[in-house]
């Protein structure tokens, strides 16, 4: 859906799209809005343009990390990606997963981006309980030298993360990291990842029925 946003009823309508079709209406009563290291990284779930000014003028914010990668921008993503240019912030885009572990190309980037951005940023995926939970473990861990398993960023309270699905994909790989530190304390995230059988290791997962299919069903997590 193209709109011109520099119009009033082009503007109005993407909104309008956004909150409804794109279900940003549901920030308005839920930011999810967290300090992941103070003064430096912030994380939420998606904000409204509203929000997302508030937070630039409030905090700073420099980098917007948008883990949702809208292909092509969705109406929202151009309204994220218009507000980000009005303020002079930068953009980044980062495809990450909620139901599968992260895979070695992510991991390379998300340190990629972590090493290079400027600071405060803010990280966000659709209900940012779980992508934002991935990627602010990650920065912990590329940045601050804090074992993912030990960061608190996947809970569920107070960001609503839940490991009994399929979403505890992402809790897993951590933990199987953490079983692979103990025999060599060196070992690097990512040389973990190249050395792991993707699809063997998320077949064998279980989830438990009633989490799963809160995720999937009800909540529908992106």
């Amino acid at each position: 859906m193209k709109l011109n946003l520099e119009s009033f009823w082009g503007y109005t309508a993407a909104q309008i799209w956004a909150m409804v079709a794109e279900h940003n209406i549901l920030n308005v009563f839920r930011k999810n809005f967290h300090e992941v290291w103070p003064r430096t990284l912030y994380r939420s779930s998606q904000p409204t343009t509203y929000q997302l000014e508030e937070y630039i003028q409030k905090y700073g914010i420099k980098t917007v990390i948008n883990l949702r990668r809208f292909k092509g921008l969705t109406v929202l993503g151009e309204l994220e990606k218009r507000v980000c240019e009005q303020k002079g912030v930068k953009m980044v885009s980062i495809k990450a997963y909620s139901r599968q572990m992260p895979r070695p190309k992510a991991l390379r980037e998300f340190k990629e981006v972590f090493e290079n951005i400027e600071y405060p940023a803010l990280i966000h995926c659709k209900s940012g309980a779980d992508r934002a939970g991935l990627g602010s473990a990650l920065y912990l861990h590329f940045m601050r030298q804090i074992d993912p398993e030990k960061s608190n960023q996947l809970s569920f309270w107070p960001y609503g993360h839940i490991k009994g699905g399929r979403t505890g994909l992402i809790d897993h790989f951590f933990e199987l990291y953490a079983k692979a530190k103990q025999k060599d304390p060196n070992l690097d995230i990512i040389k973990f990842g190249e050395s792991l059988n993707y699809k063997q290791i998320e077949q064998g997962f279980k989830p438990k029925a009633f989490w799963n299919a809160l995720v999937e069903y009800i909540l529908r997590r992106e």
